[in-house]
């Protein structure tokens, strides 16, 4: 297997994520082993404002950004929709080690704006037959590195004061095309095709940029998906991502695990609608990992809508695992079972019209234990952990499908009415015995 030497802005972006003792200071040129620290982040990024208030359910939610996770859903919507979305993120940081080790400490994750995604669906109905597709097209951010972490410490009268701005991540066009058979059955496939692979981070003391690092991924493979309604009012998706590389200059390259999610979708009433879906987390196929493979792990997540009418209410929540163990800096060694995050959302949508504004908020924990030599010489475990904040907005604008007909153009179909032909006067008058 080949080694994966990218520059040390892997490092960087995966160090600021996750588990360094900031106390220690953190350069843009000092990480020479991003082996270790690249697979933290790989953890895929739900879009959708909708799906992100409904606990982040995906696969088997009837919605217009269905192309970047189930691109057989396109086929069953009766509406052209084209949405776009943005998202600042934010969170909090606890470094149990640092925070005993030094006189003050504070860390942070301060608030960074960034485009999810925009892009669209047109389903077509062929009226002669059975037959419906949906096509589409859109721009998203798969794995998103954009965060501003900063920290401050003061220990023995020396103060220290630190920015790291990271942007970028794995951004992709994705075309799609999809098929429904009988209202009942559908099936679709979406290609990835990067774009805006750069990936920048610099560092800042407060007054002046320190340093600062950038590289470009590129990568293509496609996910397929299908979408089933076995009976009125449930809908069941499944779609699935295969292996590929992420490559980087110089022929390096981070190989993605396969993921595949199983979702329903339940139409409780008019106004009601419940979801649940399950994914895979193989992190075993990762090959960034120098000491072994990483346990893999599951992803499971709930949520459900209520729509009143003008104003629909979103409620959601969530667990997973994500690629990074407890940490044993005296043995320089990670445990290799993957850490169990949880988180909960909530969203609402606001229609005027044809345009659905939807809005988003979702809260993630995470926690580990790491193993330190304390001050007083002796090993010692601490704890660390980060709640991260994820504030989403975004509008949908709803256009008739294709080969669609509205409510208020089905026209009742009225028959010929034959009448009798007259029958002769004789005849009427003919006395019948």
């Amino acid at each position: 297997m080949k080694r994966f030497e990218v520059p040390g802005i892997l490092g960087l972006l995966f160090c600021v994520a996750y588990s360094v003792n900031y106390t220690d200071i953190v350069n843009v040129s000092s990480i020479s082993n991003p082996e270790e620290l690249v697979a933290n982040r790989l953890i895929p990024v739900t879009v959708d404002i909708r799906s992100l208030g409904m606990g982040k359910v995906a696969a088997a939610l009837e919605r217009g950004n269905s192309v970047f996770v189930n691109p057989a859903v396109a086929a069953s919507l009766d509406k052209t929709m084209v949405s776009t979305g943005v998202r600042v993120h934010a969170g909090l940081v606890s470094d149990g080690y640092s925070e005993a080790a030094a006189d003050s400490y504070t860390a942070m994750y301060k608030p960074h704006f960034k485009l999810t995604h925009l892009g669209g669906v047109v389903p077509f109905k062929l009226a002669e037959f059975p037959i419906s597709i949906g096509a589409g097209a859109g721009y998203h951010t798969l794995y998103d590195f954009g965060e501003n972490y900063y920290f401050s410490s003061e220990d023995g009268g020396a103060e220290t004061e630190k920015t790291l701005k990271v942007h970028g991540g794995m951004n992709l066009i994705s075309p799609s095309l999809s098929l429904g058979f009988f209202n009942k059955v559908f099936a679709g496939i979406t290609v990835n095709l990067s774009v805006l692979g750069e990936i920048y981070a610099e560092e800042d003391d407060g007054e002046d940029v320190t340093d600062s690092e950038k590289f470009t991924g590129s990568c293509t493979y496609a996910i397929i998906g299908v979408l089933a309604r076995p009976i009125e009012r449930l809908s069941v998706g499944l779609s699935y991502w295969p292996q590929y590389e992420w490559k980087f200059g110089g022929g390096d390259y981070i190989t993605i695990p396969r993921m595949v999610a199983l979702g329903l979708s339940w139409r409780i009433t008019d106004q009601a609608v419940a979801g649940i879906e399950a994914q895979t987390r193989l992190y075993k196929e990762l090959t960034t990992r120098v000491e072994g493979e990483m346990g893999s792990g599951a992803a499971v997540r709930a949520g459900g809508e209520y729509d009143f009418g003008t104003v629909a209410v979103r409620l959601g929540g969530f667990g997973e695992t994500v690629p990074i163990g407890d940490y044993n800096y005296d043995q320089g060694t990670e445990l290799d079972d993957p850490t169990f995050a949880f988180g909960a959302t909530a969203g609402a949508g606001v229609t005027i019209k044809m345009v659905m504004l939807d809005f988003a908020i979702a809260w993630t924990r995470y926690a580990r234990e790491e193993t330190k030599t304390s001050d007083a010489g002796s090993l010692a475990t601490y704890n660390y952990s980060e709640n991260h904040f994820r504030f989403d907005a975004g509008a949908t604008v709803n256009l008739p499908g294709i080969g669609f007909l509205k409510k208020d153009e089905l026209k009742p179909v009225v028959q010929d009415t034959i009448m009798p032909e007259p029958i002769p006067e004789p005849e009427r008058r003919k006395p019948i015995y």
